[in-house]
Parts: C-alpha cells; structure tokens; sequence
C-alpha cells in the first residue's frame, strides 16, 4: 500500500494569502503547502479522501488519471471545495467504461444532507454530461468495504463539529480533530503507520490540537512512524525536523509513504 501526502497544509494554506509564510522559511520548498488531502493505493484500488481547493494541482503532481473513489473526512470548504476538479477523471470513466457512476463516494451519515444540499448535481444532475457519484454513509467504529479494502471510520471531535479519521491495516489517518475519545484511541492501536493533524505550536484553537497535545497522543498510540499533516504557518519544517523524536516527521507536499 502506498499514500501519498498531496497537501499537509491547513485551511488556508502556505503561503496565507494575508501574512505570507509566517514563521516558515519561504527559502524552504517543503513550507509550500496546499491543503490537506491523501491518496491511497492499493493493488485493487485507489482512493482519494478529500476534495481540497487545490486538487486540481494535486492530481495534477501526482501524475493521477483514476480514482476509485472518494472519502470524505467532512464537509469543511478546506476538505470538498475543490470538487470539480474530479469532472475530467469522470468523463474520462464514462468514457471507457459507460458505468452510470463515475465514482463511489463515502461520508459520515452525519455529512449526507450537507452534501446533498452543497453537491445534489453530483448525485442527482439535471443534464448530461456531469460526474455522477455513488454515495455511501459510513458509521464510526464499523468496517466498510471499499473497494476490497477494509476501511474503519474513527469519529473525532472537531470543534463543535465532527469529523471522522481512517484506519485501513497498519495504517491510519486522523486530520482536523479537537479531541478523540477512549474508544476512538482504541480503534487506533497497534497502528503502524499514523498520518496525524498538528495544527500549530502552542495553540490549536477550539477546533484543532497543539504541537504538544499530538506529541502526547503519539506518544499513547507508539506507532512506529508518525507524519505530521495540517500544518500552520508557525510549523517549519526544518525546525520541526530538528526537534522532533526519530520516529516523528513533518509531512510535506508530495510525500509518499510505502505501508
């Protein structure tokens, strides 16, 4: 299994379009961050979860051209703006396949009537020739099947929203979280590999963690490597790299993870 990292960036990503790349070093390539979103593949499948404003641009560098289907962590502009940019990878599956749905989707059945307001063209358009999506609700705690892969949903706390993280075998990815309850860490054990959420230094506000709250909850899961992701403009990456344990990284845009 293979994940590649297409964006580790937060909701606005780096540089802010207002203060720049803050405490970065904008002379650092691995500062540049679009926001966050992973692809996952597998010999049978690949899977993208999240549509972020940048995706275009991320498919793009990543040398994409199919997707399986599309997970969504929740509903957040920062996770599922970036939406139409799957329409030339939908034409392209009509095409060669002549299925009616061009991609399966799956969200949180929490998520399902915020979607279907943003995006009923996606699952009900009105004309031809749009990207039809199969959608999925998924529960927390309960295995679904994607793809022949077995997919765990993780329910997070998300500010005063939710959110929800994966697990999929060794591996695990948990981004824009305020707080994981007992039986949400649970599912996470004997995690090899974790993809986690670091918003910020010393602050991660009400809807995410700071540097030291994720350092405690690496510190609970032991996972023999851990990527920081979400990233803000006080997380440089040299300096990060500099301070943090052996088995502890920052993420960075275009990283692939071999699982």
């Amino acid at each position: 299994m293979k994940v590649t990292i297409l964006g580790c960036g937060p909701s606005y990503g780096i540089p802010n379009v207002a203060c720049g790349f803050g405490g970065c070093d904008f002379n650092e390539p691995k500062n540049m961050r679009m926001r966050s979103s992973i692809l996952l593949q597998e010999k049978q499948a690949t899977l993208l979860f999240d549509t972020s404003p940048d995706l275009r641009q991320q498919l793009f560098a990543a040398k994409v051209q199919h997707i399986d289907a599309v997970v969504w962590t929740h509903m957040h502009a920062d996770h599922t703006a970036g939406i139409d940019d799957l329409r030339p990878l939908a034409f392209m599956h009509h095409q060669t396949t002549g299925n009616a749905f061009a991609f399966e989707g799956y969200l949180a059945e929490w998520d399902k009537e915020d979607f279907d307001k943003r995006f009923s063209f996606y699952t009900q358009p009105k004309w031809d020739g749009l990207p039809l999506i199969n959608l999925h609700t998924l529960l927390p705690g309960k295995k679904q099947q994607i793809q022949g892969l077995d997919v765990l949903p993780i329910e997070q706390t998300h500010g005063r929203a939710k959110s929800l993280g994966f697990r999929i075998g060794d591996f695990a990815y948990n981004t824009d979280f305020s707080y994981l309850s007992e039986e949400s860490l649970q599912l996470l054990e004997g995690v090899k590999v974790w993809v986690v959420a670091c918003h910020e230094l010393h602050s991660g506000g009400r809807a995410h963690l700071s540097y030291f709250d994720v350092m405690e909850l690496i510190k609970q899961i032991k996972p023999e490597r851990a990527y920081l992701t979400h990233m803000g403009q006080n997380m440089d990456y040299v300096k990060l790299s500099q301070n943090l344990p052996p088995n502890v990284q920052p993420a960075y845009d275009g990283l692939v993870i071999d699982i």
